[in-house]
């Protein structure tokens, strides 16, 4: 009887034991999920560009209209905090205590983010974005500025003649486009969105390795022509006319 007694308590003791570990390894898990998550949105807000603090909607999305330069990522972020949509409900999904929202934004490259930035901003095509960013990355110059110039050239307006003769999007002379692409064309050549950005681009990054990197001067050359702005900075004058703030503001 004694003996039975014993071997009762020995198995109400590990069958407690066996509870005890087993919630000991449930809470650890359940800490290590959180501290993960935790981990995913901390991680996202340090990424270089972001601002992610600033610019999420209801939905955790980067609003590119707050946020133009930030890449479109964002954060893991508690349900439990207040959260409006912009018809000022609060997304059911956010109701539920703990909820944790990935926004599909958060999978979206650079690139992506970049173009349609420029395309919400600007009003424009994609194809046009694309080729605009693209184009600008293979000859070397900052996407941002490049929608920046573009737009301050031509408004991406692509048929577009200048009274001095420059044409296109980025409002290239004929004569340049041929020293810069080292080949001959035809002036209606400029018309063609790849030829007319490549020659463009080149161009500012052609002026931005002769100014050692000083994007401000780089563009009022490429506005004023380089031997102006060296002949003016030789005078002890600034050549500055209000071109390369233009272009900046509008950098995306």
């Amino acid at each position: 009887m004694l003996d039975s007694a014993r071997a009762q308590a020995r198995h109400r003791s590990h069958a407690a034991g066996d509870t005890t570990r087993r919630r000991a390894r449930i809470s650890t898990w359940g800490r290590g999920t959180r501290a993960f998550l935790i981990a995913i949105g901390f991680g996202a807000m340090a990424l270089p560009g972001s601002e992610l603090a600033d610019g999420l909607d209801a939905h955790g999305i980067a609003e590119a209209a707050n946020s133009p330069r930030a890449w479109p990522l964002t954060a893991v972020r508690d349900a439990t905090a207040p959260a409006r949509t912009r018809a000022g409900a609060t997304p059911a999904a956010l109701q539920r205590p703990g909820a944790v929202m990935l926004s599909h934004a958060f999978l979206r490259s650079p690139r992506e983010g970049a173009i349609e930035v420029a395309m919400d901003r600007f009003g424009i095509a994609r194809d046009l974005a694309e080729d605009i960013h693209d184009m600008a990355l293979a000859e070397g110059v900052d996407p941002s500025i490049a929608f920046g110039l573009v737009f301050t050239e031509s408004s991406f307006r692509e048929r577009v003649v200048s009274y001095a003769g420059a044409l296109g999007l980025t409002q290239v002379l004929p004569t340049t486009a041929v020293w810069i692409l080292d080949e001959q064309r035809d002036a209606d050549s400029l018309f063609e969105r790849d030829t007319n950005l490549r020659a463009g681009f080149r161009y500012l990054s052609y002026l931005l390795e002769r100014y050692d990197g000083d994007l401000h001067l780089a563009l009022l050359a490429y506005n004023r022509g380089p031997g102006t702005v060296e002949r003016v900075l030789r005078r002890g004058r600034s050549p500055d006319n209000g071109y390369a703030d233009r272009v900046l503001e509008h950098a995306v």
